[in-house]
C-alpha cells in the first residue's frame, strides 16, 4: 500500500543553495514532488538530516539500536561509523554485530572496515584483521570504506600489509579514511598520495589547511575528549567544500545533551554561512562517501529534519525514509536487548604486581592535555624509597597502569601528570584501541581495587576510593552496555562525578584517561606492552619490568630442561643498555666504589660502563692463561668438574671499595669463587651486583651477607 503524505514550510536546498516556501510530496519513503508555494504559512525550516562524517559507536557505551534513539532527537539520520572499537575486541564477529544491531531500528549506519585492528603491533588486542579480512569485507555491501588507517608509519615506509588493506578498498571503489596526527611535509604528501582522503586530527588551521593543499578532506572534530572546533571553524568558510563535521567519540552523558547539530549551532553563533555550515554535515559527506541519504531533492530518500529557524536550531521532527522517527526531543520507535558478545579472561591482579621499581627517582612522564589527544613527555623526579618509585600527588604526578585483559600478563607502569586526583583511583576497559584495562590512582591499593572491580564485571569503569566503589557495568565487549542511554547516562554521571569529587579538573577524564593507551597519537602513551614514544614509534625503558621484557627466553640451553635467560637482547637496544647501567650506577652511586671487578666475560659488558659511571678502576676477572702478569688464583667446583679465576696481584689495594659484577647469578659458585679471590687482597669492602638473578636456583642463599649482593632482576 502506499503511503502518501506532504509536509510544508521553508524549504533549506543545500544542493543549489538557496531557501523558499514550498510543499514536498512524500511516497514510499522517498520524495515524489517539490512544489515552490509562497502561500505556505508554516515558518518552520525543512532541510535535510544531519550526518556525523566519522564516529565511533561504541564510544557512547550504547549498542547502535540505542544510540540512534537518541541521535535521531537531534536531528542526526546517519553516521559514517568505524566499529574497530569493538573489532578489536571481537574481531569480525564484533562488527556483525555493530551491523546486525543496527539494522533493528530506523536510522541509516554506514560502517566500515577497520583498517587497523590491532592498531599497532605493539600491543594486545583480542583479534586481528589482516589484509585478506579486508579484501572480504570490502566485498560486502554492507561495508561503505576503509575505515581511519591509523597506522600512518605503515603507509609512509610502505609496509606490504598496510598497502594491500588500501589496495583492497581501492579496488573495491570505496573510499579510504584517514588519521594522520601531526604529519606534516614528505610524509604527508606520502600519506595522502596512497588514496588516503579525510583527517579528523588536525588540532591546528596550518595543519589543516596543509592537509586539504594535500588532497584531503578535514573533519572537524568536538567529541568528548578532542575539541578541535575552536582552532578549524574558519575552513567551514574559506574552503566550504574541504570539510565536514564529526563527533569521533562521544560519552553518553553528552549525546543525551546533543550530537552533531551541536556543531551547527557552533557554527551558526560564529556567524558563518549557513549553506556552508549544513553542506558540512549533509551535502560534503553524501557526495564524499557515495551514501544514500536524501538531499532534499526531488526523488531522494526522504531523510529530513524540521527545525524552528535557522538560528535556534530546535529540532521538532525527524525522518528518515519518510518515517517519523522523532518528534519533540522523543523517539517514535522502540529498541529491543541484544545478545552478550565480550571477550574478557583475565585474573585478579595484587599490589605487588603494579611496584614501580627503579633505582633513579627522574623518569618520563605523561603529560595531559585537556580536550586533546596528543600528550607530551617531561622528566620528572619523584618519590623514591628502596628503589621503588611513587606518586607525587601534591604535584600532580599519578601512577597509571595497564592491564592485559586478555590473557593474564605482567600489568604496565608509567607515571601520568595533569590528572588530578588526590585520593583514589579510576579504571576502564575502554582503552584504545585494544581496550585492555587502564587505571590511574593516587595508591597501589586503590589502583588495585580499581582493576579489579573491572576484571569482576567482565568490561565498564568505575571509581574507588577507601571503601566506595562506583562502576558502570559494560558488558558489550567491555565498551557498551544494553541499558537505553538515559540508564547507562545516569551511571556515567555518577562515576564521572566521582572522579571529580576525588580531585580530577579534566572535563571529560574517562575519554582522556581512555586515549592514554592509544599508541598512533603522539607523544607518549601507554600499552600493555610498555609506554610507547609515537613519535619515534619505540618503547621508552620506565621500570626495571620493561627491561625484563627485553631479554629472550631460550628452551632447552644450554642443555635439556633449562630455561637460558638470554641478555644479548638486552644488551644490543641503547636504551636498555643504558637503562640498566644507569640503574645500577643510582644502587652504587653513594657507595664510593673505587674499582669495580668483571667476571668474564658478560661482567665485562656492564662492568666497565659501570667503573666509567662510578669514576673507578676496572679489573678484569679471568680464566686461567689470559692475564700476562703475576697472578692469584682461585679453583672451585661446578657440577660437572671444576673451574678457575684469576685475577692480577697488583689489582686491589686493601682500602679499596669493591664491587664484584657478573651478568647472572644462578648458584652461585662463581660469584662466591670471586669473593674468595678478592679476600686474598684484605679488603673488606666488597659488593657484589648481578644483572639477572634465577631465583629457584637458590644462588642468593649462598652469601653470608646478603645485604652486600644485589641482583638488578629476580627471575
Amino acid at each position: 500500500m502506499k503511503k502518501i503524505f506532504k509536509i510544508s514550510g521553508n524549504i533549506v536546498d543545500v544542493v543549489k543553495k538557496n531557501i523558499y516556501k514550498g510543499t514536498l510530496t512524500i511516497e514510499n519513503g522517498k520524495i515524489t514532488d517539490i512544489i515552490k508555494d509562497n502561500t505556505v504559512k508554516s515558518n518552520n525550516y525543512i532541510l535535510p538530516g544531519l550526518i556525523d562524517s566519522h564516529v565511533h559507536i561504541e564510544s557512547s557505551m550504547l549498542v547502535p539500536s540505542e544510540f540512534a534513539k537518541i541521535a535521531v532527537c537531534h536531528g542526526t539520520v546517519a553516521t559514517v561509523s568505524d566499529p574497530h572499537e569493538i573489532a578489536n575486541v571481537c574481531g569480525i564477529e564484533g562488527i556483525n554485530y555493530m551491523i546486525e544491531d543496527g539494522e533493528k531500528v530506523p536510522f541509516k549506519f554506514f560502517f566500515g572496515a577497520p583498517s587497523c585492528v590491532p592498531a599497532t603491533d605493539f600491543e594486545t588486542s583480542g583479534a586481528i584483521i589482516d589484509s585478506k579480512d579486508i579484501s572480504n569485507l570490502m566485498k560486502r555491501d554492507d561495508i561503505y570504506f576503509l575505515s581511519e588507517m591509523m597506522n600512518f608509519p605503515g603507509v609512509i615506509n610502505n609496509k606490504v600489509e598496510v598497502l594491500n588493506k588500501i589496495k583492497a578498498a581501492k579496488a573495491a571503489n570505496k573510499v579510504i579514511d584517514g588519521h594522520a596526527p601531526s604529519v606534516t611535509g614528505k610524509d604527508l604528501i606520502n600519506y595522502a598520495s596512497k588514496g588516503i582522503s579525510t583527517d579528523h586530527e588536525c588540532i591546528n588551521i596550518h595543519e589543516a589547511i596543509e592537509k586539504i593543499n594535500a588532497g584531503m578532506i578535514i573533519q572537524i572534530r568536538e567529541g568528548s575528549a578532542a575539541k578541535n572546533f575552536e582552532s578549524l571553524y574558519t575552513l567551514i568558510d574559506s574552503h566550504p567544500d574541504k570539510v565536514m563535521l564529526c563527533t569521533d567519540d562521544t560519552h553518553p552523558n553528552d549525546l543525551i545533551k546533543d550530537h552533531i547539530k551541536k556543531l551547527v549551532k557552533m557554527s551558526i553563533d560564529k556567524g558563518l554561512d549557513i549553506f556552508n555550515i549544513l553542506r558540512a554535515t549533509t551535502y560534503n559527506v553524501v557526495k564524499h562517501y557515495n551514501i544514500p541519504v536524501g538531499l532534499l531533492q526531488k526523488n531522494d530518500f526522504a531523510d529530513f529534519i524540521i527545525v524552528n529557524n535557522l538560528k535556534d536550531f530546535n529540532v521538532l521532527e525527524t525522518y528518515i525514509d519518510g518515517v517519523l522517527v522523532a518528534k519533540n526531543g522523543k523517539a517514535k520507535f522502540k529498541t529491543t536487548k541484544n545478545t552478550i558478545i565480550n571477550n574478557f579472561n583475565r585474573t585478579r591482579i595484587s599490589e605487588k604486581d603494579i611496584v614501580a621499581h627503579s633505582n633513579n627517582p627522574t623518569t618520563k612522564v605523561i603529560e595531559v592535555i585537556d580536550g586533546e589527544l596528543v600528550t607530551r613527555m617531561s622528566e620528572r623526579t619523584l618519590p623514591a624509597k628502596k628503589g621503588v618509585l611513587f606518586p607525587d600527588i601534591e604535584n600532580d604526578i599519578l601512577k597509571i597502569v595497564v592491564v592485559n585483559r586478555y590473557v593474564d600478563e605482567k600489568p604496565i607502569i608509567g607515571f601520568v601528570k595533569n590528572f588530578g586526583l588526590k585520593k583514589g583511583a579510576i579504571a576502564s576497559s575502554i582503552a584504545h584501541d585494544s581496550h585492555n584495562i587502564v587505571a590511574i590512582g593516587t595508591s597501589d591499593k586503590e589502583l588495585v581495587k580499581a582493576v579489579n572491580t573491572i576484571i569482576k564485571n567482565k568490561g565498564g569503569i568505575c571509581a574507588v576510593n577507601l571503601g566506595e566503589i562506583t562502576d558502570l557495568k559494560l558488558e558489550i565487549g567491555g565498551l557498551m552496555s544494553r541499558n537505553d542511554a538515559y540508564t547507562v547516562s545516569a551511571h556515567y554521571e555518577k562515576v564521572h562525578n566521582k572522579a571529580v569529587e576525588y580531585g580530577s579538573k579534566l572535563k571529560s577524564p574517562f575519554m582522556t584517561m581512555a586515549f592514554m593507551t592509544l599508541l598512533v597519537i603522539p607523544s607518549i602513551k601507554i600499552g600493555d606492552k610498555g609506554i610507547m614514544d609515537v613519535n619515534q614509534f619505540k618503547y621508552i625503558i620506565m621500570t626495571l619490568d620493561d627491561v625484563k621484557k627485553s631479554i629472550r627466553s631460550i628452551n632447552d640451553f644450554p642443555k635439556k630442561g633449562i630455561i637460558f635467560k638470554d641478555l644479548s637482547t638486552a644488551f644490543k637496544d641503547k636504551d636498555v643498555l643504558s637503562f640498566m647501567a644507569d640503574e645500577i650506577y643510582n644502587y652504587y652511586k653513594d657507595k664510593k666504589i673505587t674499582k669495580v671487578i668483571g667476571i668474564e666475560s658478560r661482567g665485562f659488558i656492564l662492568g666497565s660502563a659501570l667503573a666509567y659511571k662510578l669514576k673507578a678502576g676496572f679489573i678484569p676477572l679471568r680464566k686461567p692463561g689470559k692475564l700476562p702478569a703475576e697472578v692469584h688464583s682461585y679453583t672451585y667446583d661446578l657440577e660437572y668438574g671444576q673451574d678457575t679465576l684469576e685475577i692480577h696481584k697488583d689489582a686491589i689495594e686493601p682500602n679499596d671499595v669493591v664491587l664484584i659484577h657478573d651478568d647472572v647469578l644462578a648458584t652461585g659458585g662463581t660469584a662466591l669463587a670471586a669473593l674468595e679471590l678478592v679476600k686474598q687482597f684484605n679488603t673488606k669492602d666488597v659488593y657484589v651486583n648481578f644483572i639477572c638473578e634465577i631465583s629457584f636456583l637458590k644462588g642468593m642463599e649462598r652469601f653470608k651477607d646478603k645485604n652486600r649482593i644485589y641482583s638488578l632482576l629476580k627471575f
